[in-house]
């Protein structure tokens, strides 16, 4: 019999490393339920002796013409040696981001073909057939608002959001898309701006119909050291204002969908931030064309 899948996601794997950095990674993945078979068989490799006689403690010399040893990995400026910097992985590969997020933010809009189907169901019925239904298709041209956390419990993830940003910014053009930073919560007394928090603004809504997607962690990180998280009347008080404006934001969290309240899950359309997400679901938040 499998185990149960865990309750658990990438976003609290991050959160329990950063704040258990003395614990063994096997054994903090066990307890999240996300490493059912615990530390491997095979012991990990001990460090390699210096070079020369095994016992001796005599280092051999360099061969003429050797290159030199590589040098140290870089340590993270301000912290202590030890913690180095890594490269950055992106949670969602590229065709993956690409796919979603041309579903998120696209509009179907009218075209000058006619949708047969439609028209062949209307004369069935006996109805009119005018004026005759068209196809529709999906664009990027009308526009889009992107909003983005910038709160504590976000800071793990926030190159994967401005990979988000800068992919948005590549498919509808910087001035195809909106966007704007919060905290918290886009109606919080702080606002939302695009630049410096001292030059940001309450948050007005979108014109009627235009996509929105929210890259929010929606409070399920928990109490961080700076700041208290939105609760979950908070984010349903903005989710439900932006849906009396005629918009249905679509929000993508680094949590499962499992994790999310089920009162926010109906007034949103929630994507997890890893690459099971799937276009057809955000699209159809929108109303796009299958």
């Amino acid at each position: 019999m499998l185990p149960p899948r865990a309750a658990v996601g990438v976003a609290d794997a991050v959160r329990a490393l950063a704040l258990l950095p003395d614990v063994p990674r096997h054994e903090v993945l066990a307890c999240l339920g996300l490493d059912s078979t615990g530390p491997t068989s095979r012991p990990p490799r001990p460090p390699a002796p210096p070079q020369g006689t095994a016992g001796s403690g005599r280092t051999r010399a360099p061969r003429e013409g050797a290159p030199p040893p590589p040098p140290p990995p870089p340590s993270l400026p301000g912290v202590p040696l030890g913690i180095v910097a890594v490269d950055h992985h992106p949670v969602l590969p590229d065709m993956v981001r690409s796919r979603q997020l041309r579903a998120v933010l696209s509009r179907p809009v009218p075209t000058d073909d006619l949708d047969v189907g439609a028209a062949v169901e209307l004369v069935a019925r006996g109805l009119p057939v005018a004026p005759a239904p068209r196809r529709h298709r999906s664009s990027l041209a009308l526009g889009a608002r992107l909003m983005v956390d910038i709160g504590a419990g976000m800071d793990p993830f926030r190159r994967d959001a401005e990979d988000v940003v800068r992919c948005a910014r590549d498919l509808a053009g910087r001035s195809g898309v909106q966007v704007l930073q919060f905290r918290q919560v886009p109606t919080s007394a702080a606002g939302v701006g695009s630049g410096p928090t001292w030059t940001w603004a309450a948050h007005r809504r979108p014109a009627s119909g235009t996509p929105v997607l929210v890259i929010t962690d929606l409070g399920l990180a928990g109490p961080c050291v700076d700041e208290d998280p939105a609760g979950e009347r908070d984010w349903c008080a903005f989710l439900a204002g932006l849906g009396r404006g005629g918009c249905r934001a679509v929000v993508l969290t680094p949590y499962l969908r499992a994790r999310v309240p089920p009162a926010l899950r109906r007034l949103a359309t929630v994507l997890a931030l890893d690459h099971r997400g799937r276009p057809r679901t955000a699209r159809h938040a929108h109303g796009g064309a299958p």
